[in-house]
């Protein structure tokens, strides 16, 4: 795989409604399944790249993190094809920060924290009707692990999607 991508996992009962609601979605769109997450750094994967040690560095004594969300999206993009967007968070902006001081070749990565809802090519009247219509649990989500996932380039098609592999998962260690 070419891409290296770190993602934060929403905590359980977040994460077992955004299983959820991506599935509702998938079946009713025809689209694929995948774990809800932000991509908090996502780069050129190379064979220095050790994602595991990577993580256990860049996430030494961090906290879950709370994400405050500032409203449902939609966009052209495929992998923003409708998500939830949040608030810019320091400490989220410091770990995109360190992940890309620990790999071989950084990329240019921008961090706009979301959590991708769907994966579809949709007509903007029907993402807009669909971002009108969603309701979430609560004013944050809660984040308490991390995942390294290795995936082609560009993630363009449903057979992308499914073609990302988990390289592995690291429990922000720190206190709630």
């Amino acid at each position: 795989m070419a891409r290296l991508s770190f993602w934060l996992i929403p905590a359980a009962q977040e994460r077992a409604f955004f299983e959820a609601l991506i599935a509702r979605l998938a079946h009713q769109y025809e689209a694929p399944i995948f774990v809800p997450h932000v991509t908090v750094y996502a780069s050129e994967s190379t064979p220095e790249d050790d994602a595991a040690a990577i993580l256990a560095q860049a996430l030494a004594g961090m906290p879950p993190l709370h994400l405050r969300v500032t409203g449902i999206g939609y966009s052209k993009a495929f992998t923003q094809t409708l998500f939830v967007r949040f608030a810019p968070c320091a400490a989220l902006e410091a770990l995109s920060a360190r992940l890309r001081a620990r790999l071989a070749r950084p990329s240019p990565y921008v961090l706009q924290p979301h959590l991708s809802l769907l994966y579809k090519h949709l007509p903007a009247e029907e993402k807009r009707r669909l971002a009108a219509t969603l309701t979430l649990p609560g004013p944050t989500v809660r984040f308490d692990t991390a995942a390294a996932i290795a995936a082609a380039a560009e993630t363009r098609t449903r057979q992308d999607v499914e073609r990302w592999q988990l390289v592995c998962t690291y429990p922000l260690p720190g206190p709630a």
